[in-house]
């Protein structure tokens, strides 16, 4: 039998974009393994997520005010955010240009301001464009 999921209760409204119902504030450690996907991150101690009960989209908390940080996304969303970050970070870990400097470009690239150039606010769309221009980016400074 699975564990039960511990929720926080919280006066912040969260509406899943997919199916319109109200997110649900849960300790991370108890979500469900097959509701995280690739990103463990989510399982960590500590960590609070916000977790549609309808369709499982989900994204983090911040630790202190405890407001969203990003859309929640459904596991195909999660996932190209995820591979998005994985590429991303060879990138600026390489040394050949600053996590600073790689985002500024990312996001002159990809048409938003550099502000609102974070992953977990891209949408499907904008995460398959980002893709495609971190992979030239690592392909210009040779990084594999």
């Amino acid at each position: 039998m699975a564990a039960r999921m511990k929720m926080v209760k919280t006066p912040i409204r969260v509406i899943c974009p997919y199916c319109g119902r109200r997110a649900t504030l849960i300790v991370g450690e108890t979500l469900p393994e097959e509701d995280v996907g690739p990103d463990s991150f989510f399982r960590k101690e500590g960590v609070k997520v916000w977790r549609c009960p309808g369709c499982a989209a989900m994204t983090i908390a911040d630790k202190y005010s405890m407001k969203p940080l990003g859309e929640l996304a459904d596991l195909e969303l999660r996932r190209a955010r995820w591979e998005l970050h994985r590429l991303f970070d060879k990138l600026w870990r390489s040394k050949k240009i600053y996590r600073t400097q790689a985002y500024a470009v990312l996001a002159v690239k990809i048409g938003v301001k550099k502000r609102d150039c974070h992953f977990s606010t891209l949408n499907k769309k904008q995460c398959e464009l980002a893709k495609k221009k971190i992979i030239e980016m690592l392909k210009y400074w040779e990084i594999s």
